[in-house]
């Protein structure tokens, strides 16, 4: 197992709610979990054969200040943006209360890699992904040694 990929950060990752924050409530997913009602929630928001979960917050599992985290937030949507990616926003929840939100995005039909990359530049060990019709599953990345 990559040293990144701890017993305690993939319990942590799987046990969160991946929340995609709609107009008129959230529409939550969960690891390993198909839920059609909230997937056809999501498509009417937002149409797509493929998808990915990705927030900028805390890289490498390392808490930041507030204004830190929104800084990468918005280099997050700019970048996004600029490749004209469809997305919405979501909010990555600790139904325990013992980690804070990450707010983040939910990426509609990425290009092949973006993720990814994206995951990549902004530190994070893993993101979730997912597809029509199956449930949601962790991506993890392989972190540089400097960073595990």
């Amino acid at each position: 197992m990559d040293p990144a990929r701890s017993d305690h950060l993939d319990a942590a990752y799987r046990r969160t709610l991946y929340c995609i924050c709609a107009v008129d409530a959230e529409i939550v997913l969960r690891v390993d979990h198909y839920d059609p009602v909230a997937e056809n929630r999501i498509l009417s928001l937002c149409a797509f054969r493929r998808w990915s979960i990705l927030t900028p917050f805390n890289p490498y599992s390392r808490l930041m200040t507030p204004a830190a985290n929104g800084k990468r937030l918005e280099e997050l949507v700019d970048r996004l943006n600029r490749r004209h990616q469809r997305w919405l926003p979501t909010l990555n929840r600790d139904p325990e209360g013992l980690w804070p939100d990450e707010p983040g995005t939910f990426l509609c039909d990425p290009p092949p890699q973006l993720t990814e990359s994206l995951g990549h530049h902004f530190g994070q060990f893993a993101f979730l992904g997912g597809q029509i019709g199956q449930a949601p599953h962790l991506i993890w990345l392989r972190i540089p040694k400097k960073n595990q």
